[in-house]
């Protein structure tokens, strides 16, 4: 079984507000054939040292080598992307406080860049800080789940 480690974004976080700890047990699951290679977590991690947080996910597959095709324009475009959803307030880092808990996501999109200032991010892979005020986890910060 080939198993591939994804570090977020550089993969330090830089993270002021939070805790200065470390969290040494994985949240770990079974590989699953259900699921893309590349997408099946077998194991997540985040581990903090003073304000640098270090976000890990192995997965069955390879990391990040399935991408989205592009579709040539935004509305329908596909993003793909890896999900940790944490404990802290959108005010523990920086955004307006009480707008929901924020997650790191590591995001590809084809069809549209969002980088900050003009820059181009549409070929690779990147990270984004979502807030999302559903206890739902991932599920929360693309399209809220029914049950949520």
């Amino acid at each position: 079984m080939h198993r591939t480690t994804l570090t977020a974004a550089a993969l330090l976080c830089v993270m002021s507000a939070a805790p200065g700890h470390a969290h040494d047990n994985a949240v770990t699951s079974q590989p699953s054939d259900a699921v893309p290679a590349s997408f099946d977590i077998i194991e997540t991690n985040i581990v903090t040292h003073g304000d640098n947080a270090v976000f890990t996910t192995r997965v069955r597959g390879e990391a990040g080598v399935d991408k989205p095709d592009a579709t040539g324009r935004f509305e329908g475009s596909g993003v793909y992307a890896y999900v940790w959803p944490t404990s802290l307030d959108s005010g523990d880092i920086g955004f307006e406080a009480g707008q929901g808990i924020v997650a790191l996501a590591v995001t590809f999109h084809p069809d549209f860049d969002d980088a900050a200032y003009g820059g181009e991010n549409r070929h690779v892979w990147h990270p984004h800080w979502p807030p999302s005020r559903s206890p739902c986890g991932a599920t929360g910060f693309a399209a809220p789940h029914p049950r949520c």
